[in-house]
């Protein structure tokens, strides 16, 4: 079992984006597994509820839900302990994934730190995808970051969901009906609700709702100085010169 390259699934998620009006990438990291092997995790707290969305969320099955996990992936150039360096792990993730969901030991997913990865090395590549898919369209946000501050990563947001900072599935019940009231008026999603993330996805691609949903990962939190993850404390002064290009970028397009 492997994950395929960053430019691997960025170039796969360009080329559905651009043919397809329902396409969700949702990725899924070693906490996501620990939660559906019934473990405790150190960002979310586990619950029989939780491991369920979950484990139907990663065993979708279409072309169009890209699944993009942390397991087997290759080590790309400047990667390093602490900075998408793979995990020590992997065989063990890897045989749960095998062992409880019957995948082929040969199963490809696609890479989850694609836009991690590509932030830090090759940021033009981020800032032309945000400016093609995410930022001209009309858009919804979830997440705990404010408004404004999240804006100047992606761009005007048309309506904005609000979820607590932690946790934020145990209390779905409470915010995922405004997700569900403005959705259908969206081009695109941006949730960023940690492993809820992966549960919205799972929830509106039953409801056959036809939006771009893309899962950003930890670059939202390195666009805003919040210093989640430990590559945002060492290479998030990247993010600040990817959002300064494109700033920079778009006042020369505007004048």
């Amino acid at each position: 079992m492997v994950s395929k390259t960053t430019i691997e699934t960025y170039d796969l998620l360009c080329n559905h984006l651009d043919k397809n009006k329902k396409v969700y990438y949702s990725r899924f990291g070693d906490g996501d597994i620990f939660i559906m092997d019934g473990r405790q995790e150190s960002y979310h707290t586990w619950s029989d509820k939780l491991q369920e969305e979950l484990i139907e969320s990663i065993t979708i099955d279409n072309e169009n839900y890209i699944i993009g996990v942390a397991v087997n992936y290759p080590k790309e150039n400047g990667m390093y302990t602490g900075v998408f360096e793979p995990f020590r792990y992997n065989k063990e993730l890897e045989n749960f994934l095998i062992k409880k969901f019957n995948f082929d030991k040969n199963k490809s997913f696609e890479s989850a730190l694609t836009f991690h990865y590509l932030s830090v090395f090759n940021p033009d590549k981020v800032i032309n995808f945000l400016n093609k898919y995410i930022r001209p369209k009309k858009k919804m946000f979830v997440g705990s970051i404010e408004k404004e501050s999240i804006e100047k990563l992606i761009g005007n947001i048309d309506y904005y969901v609000r979820i607590p900072d932690r946790n934020a599935y145990y209390t779905i019940d409470e915010w995922y009906p405004n997700i569900l009231e403005n959705i259908d008026n969206c081009e695109v999603l941006i949730p960023a609700a940690g492993m809820a993330t992966r549960v919205i996805n799972k929830r509106l691609w039953k409801l056959d709702k036809n939006i771009h949903s893309i899962d950003l990962g930890s670059i939202v939190d390195a666009a805003v100085n919040k210093p989640t993850r430990t590559w945002i404390r060492k290479e998030g002064d990247k993010i600040k010169k990817l959002l300064i290009k494109w700033y920079t970028h778009t006042y020369h397009m505007l004048h």
